[in-house]
Parts: C-alpha cells; sequence; structure tokens
C-alpha cells in the first residue's frame, strides 16, 4: 500500500491519502491518539485500483478539505472531518471541482467548473454559495490564479499570470472585507448528571469584541453561561 501525507496542522492531526489491501484510495486522518483512519468519501463504490477520495489541507481547528468522486464519478470538492464526515461544497455550476487550501475560519480556495468555462479559482466561505475569486478582486483584468494561500483575515497570497499582458506576478489578494465572526466548532464529552464547564472559541478577523448569547437550548441537558 502506498500513504501519501498532504498537510499537519497545530493538534499534529496529518492528512493526505493511503491505499487499502484492495488497492483502493482514500482520504485519511492520523494522529498520535487514534492512529490513521479514513475519512470515506462522497458515495462513489470502491471497486478495487479506483480513488475515492483524497484530503488536500486541514485547519487548526480539525476541519479538511479536499476532493472525492460522487456515484457517477464526477470529482467533488469536499469539507469535513471524521466525526461529522465529508460533505460536497458545490461547484460554480459546472461539474468538477477540487478544494486545495483552508484557513481557520473555514474559508477554502480551489478549482471549479461553472456551466461554460472549466477550472475556475473558486472562493467557498461558511453560509454562502462557492464565487469565482477573480470576480470579487478584478473585474478588468484576466489573471489566472495559482498557488493561493489565505490567512485568518481573508489575505490571499498567489502567484498569477494575466495571459493579455504575458505578465507574471506575485499578487496579494482581499476579496472579502468585514468578515463576520467565526465559532469554532469543538466536541465537548460529558458525564451523565455531572456538570461541565468549557469556554466558547470564537474569532472575530478584525478583533473586534465578540458577545456570546444562547440562541437554542439543547436536546438533552441545559446549557447556562
Amino acid at each position: 500500500t502506498n500513504t501519501y501525507a498532504n498537510s499537519i496542522n497545530d493538534r499534529g492531526e496529518i492528512i493526505g491519502s493511503s491505499t487499502n489491501a484492495a488497492n483502493s484510495t482514500y482520504a485519511f486522518i492520523w494522529d498520535k491518539v487514534n492512529g490513521m483512519r479514513s475519512l470515506g468519501g462522497l458515495e462513489k463504490v470502491a471497486v478495487g485500483n479506483d480513488t475515492i477520495s483524497s484530503a488536500q489541507k486541514n485547519n487548526n481547528f480539525g476541519e479538511t478539505i479536499g476532493f472525492s468522486y460522487n456515484v457517477s464519478n464526477q470529482q467533488k470538492a469536499f469539507s469535513g472531518n471524521f466525526y461529522d464526515g465529508i460533505i460536497d461544497i458545490g461547484t460554480l455550476g459546472g461539474i468538477t471541482a477540487n478544494a486545495q487550501t483552508v484557513s481557520d475560519l473555514n474559508y477554502i480556495t480551489g478549482y471549479s467548473d461553472s456551466l461554460t468555462a472549466s477550472y475556475i479559482t473558486t472562493l467557498w466561505r461558511p453560509g454562502k454559495s462557492p464565487k469565482a475569486l477573480l470576480s470579487l478582486v478584478d473585474t478588468v483584468s484576466n489573471w489566472n490564479f495559482s498557488q493561493i494561500q489565505t490567512n485568518n483575515k481573508c489575505f490571499m497570497g498567489s502567484s498569477g499570470w494575466n495571459p493579455s499582458t504575458g505578465s507574471q506576478r506575485a499578487l496579494l489578494l482581499k476579496p472579502i472585507n468585514n468578515l463576520p465572526p467565526f465559532s469554532i466548532r469543538e466536541r465537548i464529552g460529558v458525564v451523565q448528571n455531572t456538570a461541565k464547564n468549557f469556554t466558547v472559541k470564537s474569532i472575530d478577523p478584525e478583533n473586534g469584541a465578540l458577545t456570546y448569547s444562547i440562541v437554542a437550548s439543547p436536546a438533552n441537558g441545559t446549557l447556562t453561561g
């Protein structure tokens, strides 16, 4: 079997792709407590010598992105984790997509198809439909982006090629201003009938003051704070 590691986060979680005994390749996550675990795929059934999924990047809160094939053997971009599973995060209207980078705010970049064009640099945001990155930063020039990296204020560094002028440039992009606060998803274990104290973790990219409120009660137990 073959295993490829593509990314590691600050929690020591490694993600990538690995082949099993049937020579089918799946996205995986590894940590020193649980070892290697498969992230599964998007409905495609493995028949041997087959690629089902590959994890490309993970952020410091455990969110993992990459690509997987669906039951129609179409390559799709995914986001998710071991506990909640992975989901198809959509395209610009076409068939194919591949997620390649993710920030701690779950801002994802990669490539997807529209109905009329292929391999369009794409930005996925929590609660929003995917958007062509070029339309957010420049409506005049026709830059082709590659090797994009995103920080937690949604600044993006990218290599850019402009076919109109033949120019190759290093670019600094800021596609979104006034980013909304982001609540970090966590799993917290509790013992029945025993109180558990924990701190909600959230980030405001512009470093604004945050306030908290309980908008819904849990299905089981009592939440106060």
